[in-house]
């Protein structure tokens, strides 16, 4: 039987490390690590063969967009994996090869406005027979994952609230960082008591307190508003919504208050964004390790009602420790594509992967790593603990 060749856009990256590692280890799976320098693909490579000998994994010289088409007769994927970000303002150039070719897709994409562009290709890609998922990473894929598994016996999802925070110690990319920066003082919508709204990225800061899943393990962290896909999908699964809102935070506070005063430049026009200092900040974030730990972690917060209709608050986080952290937005991906190797995931067309697999097959990949997660059942919340405090902008 042949291999399931998967090419890896990114591969030398935080994140495209880690994918391209836990595709060679599959079973029946051949890896192509492709990054911009093939120095950098060749040392990833070998190091993903020091941890499994037996890896069939090897690095392509590729810059985006302009070498794909030759990395692609180069190579003969069966699916192409984009996690080269940031995604943010991208064009679709890789994904319209993807569709020309006949080659199956899936992306890390994180970013709002283009996981909606991706969307909006479903047409082309089933007429040519593609299956194409965008945002196969922590958002929207486990999230999704996440709110269906608490929403599961509910009659009516009435809030949902999530957030996502990072460590300081732990391994960050350029890329990463102007992913976040991009979003830094932009209008993004929310849903409050019933009604749209928007907020503005990484203002609307509070601290986790007593009543989030988080506080326990992580303490009382700075957190603020974030742009993130799930902002439009959740709305279009779940129609009753009153309120949803998404959160990020980074450990360091001077970090976290920095970009808080950083994002009203951007929010009163004064600048067009921050992603073009993402470089400088990345070293300032690297310098900021000392005030800092390698845990992070996940939230998931949901409200709603039964069928009898009484109340229920139930929640989910993910803790991970010795900077592991970086593993998570790579594991939805990997699920997805045991999936299309399989079989199992046949229907074409380009989609946001949502609900793309059960919360307990991503908990089943978790094993070696330093996560832990957990589920927490509270029926009956009183309606408010005022456990955190809340800026105002």
């Amino acid at each position: 039987m042949s291999a399931f060749r998967v090419l890896v856009l990114g591969g030398s990256g935080v994140f495209g490390h880690r994918l391209s590692m836990g595709l060679a280890r599959e079973p029946g799976f051949a890896v192509f690590l492709a990054s911009r320098q093939m120095a950098r693909a060749v040392r990833c490579c070998e190091a993903i063969r020091q941890r499994n000998p037996e890896a069939r994994v090897e690095p392509v010289a590729l810059t985006l967009p302009q070498g794909f088409p030759a990395a692609i007769e180069a190579t003969r994927p069966d699916l192409v994996v984009d996690a080269s970000g940031p995604f943010q303002g991208r064009s679709l150039a890789v994904l319209e090869t993807c569709i020309d070719r006949g080659l199956h897709y899936l992306d890390l994409a994180d970013a709002r406005d283009f996981v909606q562009r991706v969307v909006a290709l479903d047409v082309s890609a089933e007429a040519a027979g593609v299956i194409a998922l965008t945002g196969a990473s922590s958002i929207p894929a486990l999230s999704s994952s996440v709110v269906a598994a608490l929403a599961e016996g509910l009659a009516q999802v009435e809030s949902i609230d999530i957030a996502i925070l990072s460590a300081q110690r732990q391994e960050r990319g350029v890329a990463m960082v102007a992913g976040v920066l991009e979003g830094v003082g932009k209008p993004l919508p929310v849903i409050a008591e019933g009604r749209p709204g928007v907020a503005y990225g990484w203002q609307s800061q509070r601290r986790l307190g007593p009543d989030d899943p988080l506080y326990g393990a992580l303490g009382p962290r700075w957190i603020g508003a974030c742009d993130a896909p799930d902002l439009d999908l959740l709305p279009a699964r779940y129609p009753g919504l009153r309120a949803l809102r998404f959160q990020a935070g980074l450990e360091a506070t001077p970090a976290q208050l920095g970009l808080w005063a950083l994002s009203w430049p951007v929010r009163l026009g004064l600048l067009p964004s921050l992603a073009p200092l993402a470089k400088g900040l990345t070293r300032l974030a690297e310098g900021l390790a000392p005030l800092g730990s390698a845990r992070g972690g996940m939230q998931v917060v949901l409200r709603g009602r039964s069928a009898a209709g009484r109340v229920e608050r139930r929640a989910w986080r993910l803790v991970a420790d010795r900077g592991d952290g970086p593993w998570v937005p790579t594991l939805p991906a990997l699920l997805v594509a045991r999936q299309i190797a399989s079989g199992a995931l046949t229907r074409p067309g380009a989609r946001a992967c949502v609900e793309a697999f059960e919360l307990p097959a991503f908990e089943a990949l978790l094993g070696p790593l330093a996560i832990e997660t957990e589920a927490i059942d509270d029926p009956e919340p009183e309606p408010e603990r005022g456990g955190s405090h809340e800026r105002a902008a």
